[in-house]
């Protein structure tokens, strides 16, 4: 039982890391592969100088990931 848990908790995970970098590459920004880059979103999202609101939800998005 814990192991379908599990499961769903990584897929869920990795669906908000696919989102993020799916968002951020409609603006021509592609990330690289791989969970320190997402750990490190909010640092990222300030170096690349993103409209405010778009930043904003990114950073929500970042909150629940995790």
């Amino acid at each position: 039982m814990l192991h379908h848990l599990r499961e769903g908790l990584v897929r869920e995970r990795m669906a908000s890391v696919n989102r993020i970098h799916g968002i951020l590459f409609e603006f021509g920004i592609s990330l690289r592969v791989g969970m320190r880059v997402i750990e490190r979103l909010s640092a990222t999202l300030t170096e690349l100088m993103l409209p405010p609101r778009l930043a904003q939800v990114l950073e929500r998005f970042h909150t629940h990931f995790k």
